[in-house]
């Protein structure tokens, strides 16, 4: 079972960055291998994995939604990195994640999220009896390589029931240096990735969305406030937003 395969695209692209090269393709694998996330989800549980890329940069055209970072050259030049399968990073994600699961005899399927789709339409219209969807949103995710590395991150997972009410939402976001001599779980992109994603799946709240009895907690959410997760931009909102001519730079920062 391939393992960690962002590893070696890792140190490949930073070598180039130190060398002040331009690597050839600049592209880092998202899309094949498993990763263990030891969600601690059982075979019986019927559920969904769909991603949305909501980064601002993207939404409004000013990168692809195949970009997944920078490498920079000896004298701070950035250059993109993009997805080595040339498909869209939520897919890549989506795809991942959901073989990574099935991996570990878990009942999840792959729903494609349409670019630029809003999350309760979306949800509405792919609710099946029975299963529960888990929607991951990309606010932001990207690597910068230079004479070290970091990573940029800001995702959040709502989980919905089977008739498309949202159940439980948790986030993660941050900006951490990323390297062989960084603490367990920033190492290397691998290693990240089971951090960041598997750090979201086993939140206590989402683990008690999936593997509890769903009328049980839509009756608890009638209790609790309507806003469970603090969205800094919805997609309408970002598209108003370049609808009425602000800037890329104006939309992040309104966005932050």
């Amino acid at each position: 079972m391939k393992r960690y395969l962002w590893i070696k695209p890792m140190i490949i692209l930073s070598i180039a960055a130190l060398l002040g090269g331009c690597a050839i393709g600049r592209t880092t694998n998202y899309h094949t291998g498993t990763v263990d996330y030891n969600t601690g989800f059982t075979k019986d549980v019927y559920f969904a994995v769909a991603f949305q890329d909501v980064r601002p940069y993207v939404l409004s055209g000013n990168k692809k939604n195949t970009f997944v970072g920078l490498m920079r050259s000896v004298t701070g030049i950035p250059y993109p990195i993009n997805t080595e399968s040339g498909k869209p990073l939520a897919d890549d994600f989506g795809s991942i994640v959901t073989n990574s699961l099935r991996s570990k005899g878990l009942n999840a399927e792959y729903l494609k999220f349409q670019f630029r789709k809003d999350a309760d339409d979306f949800v509405k219209e792919n609710s099946k009896e029975g299963m529960k969807i888990l929607v991951f949103s990309l606010h932001e995710w990207k690597t910068d390589l230079h004479f070290t590395g970091s990573i940029h991150y800001d995702v959040s997972l709502a989980v919905y029931d089977s008739i498309g009410n949202q159940i439980a939402s948790t986030r993660q976001e941050g900006h951490d240096p990323m390297g062989p001599n960084e603490r367990v779980g920033r190492r290397n992109l691998g290693e990240a990735n089971v951090d960041i994603i598997g750090g979201l799946l086993k939140a206590p709240k989402i683990q008690a969305a999936i593997l509890s009895d769903e009328t049980v907690l839509s009756a608890e959410k009638k209790v609790e406030s309507k806003p469970q997760l603090n969205e800094k931009c919805s997609v309408k909102q970002v598209l108003k937003m370049k609808d009425a001519g602000l800037s890329d730079n104006q939309i992040e920062a309104a966005c932050e």
